[in-house]
């Protein structure tokens, strides 16, 4: 095995002993990067962080439409009706795994020309924190 091989044991070995959601969670999103390091297949890496996504309560559609789109942009206007932009500068990304997920997902998916989901992903991750 080389160092892809062995990362790969090790993360199934803390998927099986895991004890809470965000030990599993963690797992999985390293999973799926290990997946994409080796295969290089980005669309399949993006489509197995959104099943990690939705699985933590964050669902994005996969081909968000025109009505998503406003739906998600309405719901992030009225989250940031009372707060100041600055507060974007400080987001605690390493802090929040599902933030670092969907900062790892997102130049993934950017690599997919899935740039709405991205979108929506960032919206909600803004919205949440």
């Amino acid at each position: 095995l080389g160092n892809l091989g062995h990362a790969m044991v090790a993360i199934e070995k803390v998927l099986e002993h895991a004890k809470t959601q965000n030990d599993k969670f963690i797992a999985y999103m390293y999973r799926m990067l290990c997946n994409c390091d080796q295969s290089r297949d980005y669309n399949d890496a993006t489509e197995e962080g959104l099943r990690i996504m939705k699985m933590l309560g964050y669902g994005i559609p996969s081909s968000p439409n025109k009505v998503d789109m406003m739906k998600e942009e309405m719901l992030l206007n009225v989250s940031l009706r009372s707060r100041d932009f600055s507060f974007l500068i400080n987001l605690p990304i390493k802090d929040q795994p599902i933030l670092e997920l969907i900062d790892h997902w997102s130049g993934l998916a950017v690599c997919c020309s899935r740039e709405k989901e991205v979108q929506v992903a960032t919206w909600r991750a803004i919205r949440h924190s």
